[in-house]
């Protein structure tokens, strides 16, 4: 607990009047609209993300943790890029970094969380370092920066490097080239972007040390923030990072996370200017990882946005938009219950290239998981039916089949037997290892970004309205219905016409909710058949089994399985329920 008070600290006035200065300007860049060129826009954000990318990999995983060895042309780049930054010299940035590593929460790491949000995010810049952080970094050992003589040439010469590269020269480039004001200039290309650049920075200090989960440390602050993932470019895997400060990647996955840094530091080692990249070792990180909570916060933040896009539904959103959902979201069903379940889980089918394809996008657009993790997940289910094995086990409680086994950390039983789950057949289909290598990127733009622009673009809808109706409202209930068929459809809620010892069962409502998909019964008696029920697409509203229909009709679907009528009958009358 930090012991100190605000209103004791001595502050730094210039940073006050500085950060004031800026936001002020940043303001200013939004507002004014006139002279804005697509070019010149083009240009601004190629700058922003340039200048954070380089912050990322330079000041932080080169500088600060040596993940990595760089040749001098590479250490040039860097340097020039880290500079363009703007956030201190690649020493004292690296000095602030380490303290905060070495002495994270207490008063000795520079951007302490201990002494709240405001001063982690940014108050730290606004007053005097704290008598324990100075002793502690002053202490710190960065003889290895001091001996590079690119490195000591910015720190010795920063201020004017920092006027020229990252004020002078984003500032004239557009007025150059595309002919832009001088004021519009500088204010998009240097107020605009650092401003931006450095609260994404700043957030690694404070949001990245709050909201999230912990899936390696659970003693650290450091978290998993997925939507600052996404807006950091692949920086928020915060704390993998604090558990493996050295990995060149700062994530377990490295590029498929969305990762572009990893990216470039790969790109370079490629072509010889990067060597020696450290990473933590898979069984090491095994042992590290906590699952505890990991999708609390995101199926909180979904259903939320849900409920507020329901409000959008009624008060302001087009017809077209709403129709929009329902097609969007029958196409998400079929990606859950068509590619996961039948072909990629139960191999119900064959499919020839062309509609694997189509399959794998659908299945990303439902967005619950890679198809691989989906399969071995679900085997679990069908192979150790109702015991601790069973990943979404209904013994443990309705709320937890439901969607609490998604909030908590699986059963050993289950983690043992999960991992002797055999997806060999999936691993050797390059369409599916693609989606499995690079599935965060994917998931992103057929999940959340191509549903959101479809109505911006055809109906001229709202970013608002098109984002909360067409992903989230769209999301949050077709995995609602993807729960229900491990809560609903395995309590006594329905008949067990097929296999009365069994936890599944058929639920009338939850069969036309899920457009067919709910003859759960049968399902489990017969786990290989196609249609998922005795009986055809036409008699009980099965939509996915008319999809299979439709390509096994044009020849992209075949060798599909059903289980014989004689065979049913039988089954009916020998472990059916009394409905028989």
């Amino acid at each position: 607990m930090c012991q100190i008070r605000y209103k004791r600290v001595k502050r730094t006035w210039h940073s006050y009047q500085y950060i004031s200065v800026l936001f002020k300007d940043y303001i200013f860049s939004c507002l004014k609209p006139n002279g804005r060129q697509l070019l010149f826009v083009i240009f601004s954000v190629c700058w922003q993300a340039l200048e954070y990318s380089q912050f990322r990999i330079g000041a932080h995983r080169y500088f600060s943790h040596r993940s990595f060895k760089a040749n001098w042309k590479l250490r040039l780049i860097l340097i020039i890029l880290q500079t363009l930054s703007g956030q201190k010299s690649a020493i004292d940035w690296t000095l602030d970094h380490h303290t905060h590593h070495k002495f994270e929460g207490t008063n000795a790491d520079a951007v302490s969380l201990g002494r709240g949000f405001f001063f982690a995010h940014i108050g730290w810049l606004m007053m005097e370092r704290h008598p324990q952080c100075v002793e502690k970094r002053n202490k710190l050992n960065v003889d290895y920066l001091w001996t590079d003589p690119i490195v000591r040439l910015q720190h010795e010469y920063y201020v004017f490097l920092f006027i020229v590269i990252n004020i002078l020269i984003p500032t004239l480039t557009p007025y150059i080239l595309f002919g832009e004001s001088l004021v519009l200039s500088f204010y998009t290309c240097f107020a605009f972007r650092f401003v931006y650049t450095m609260q994404l920075a700043l957030s690694g200090n404070s949001f990245a040390h709050m909201y999230g989960y912990r899936e390696y440390d659970k003693s650290s602050t450091s978290t998993h923030n997925k939507p600052l993932n996404y807006l950091t470019l692949g920086g928020a895997y915060h704390n993998f990072h604090h558990a493996f400060p050295y990995d060149y990647s700062a994530s377990e996955f490295g590029v498929k996370s969305f990762n572009v840094y990893s990216a470039f530091i790969e790109f370079f080692e490629r072509i010889g200017w990067a060597y020696d990249l450290k990473k933590a070792p898979q069984n090491l990180v095994d042992i590290r990882r906590q699952r505890t909570g990991g999708e609390s916060l995101s199926l909180i933040y979904v259903h939320i946005g849900a409920i507020y896009g329901v409000y959008l539904c009624i008060t302001s959103a087009k017809w077209q938009t709403i129709v929009m959902i329902y097609i969007l979201g029958v196409a998400s069903n079929i990606g859950t219950l068509t590619a996961s379940h039948r072909y990629g889980t139960h191999k119900a089918f064959k499919a020839r290239w062309p509609l694997r394809v189509i399959l794998v996008v659908l299945q990303t657009l439902s967005g619950q998981k890679t198809l691989i993790e989906w399969a071995r997940d679900h085997h679990t289910h069908h192979k150790y039916e109702g015991t601790n094995a069973d990943i979404v086990n209904i013994n443990r409680g309705f709320f937890y089949a439901h969607m609490g086994w998604l909030m908590i950390k699986r059963h050993p039983d289950c983690e043992q037997k999960r991992q002797h789950i055999d997806v060999d057949y999936l691993w050797s289909d390059p369409i599916v290892r693609f989606q499995y290598n690079y599935y965060e990127p994917l998931v992103v733009i057929f999940c959340i970004i191509i549903p959101t622009i479809i109505p911006i673009y055809l109906f001229n809808e709202t970013l608002v309205n098109s984002y909360h109706l067409c992903f989230l409202i769209r999301y949050a209930y077709t995995l609602q219905l993807s729960f229900c068929g491990n809560s609903l459809a395995h309590t006594n809620y329905g008949s067990r016409p097929y296999d009365k010892s069994m936890t599944s069962v058929h639920n009338d409502p939850l069969i036309y909710a899920t457009l067919g998909g709910a003859y759960h019964n049968y399902h489990h008696v017969y786990p290989w058949d196609y249609s998922e029920s005795e009986f055809g697409w036409d008699v009980n509203f099965n939509v996915n089994t008319a999809f299979i229909d439709f390509f096994h009709a044009i020849g992209w679907a075949y060798d599909l399985k059903k289980a014989p009528k004689d065979i049913i009958e039988k089954r009916k009358q020998r472990t059916g329920g009394p409905e028989n």
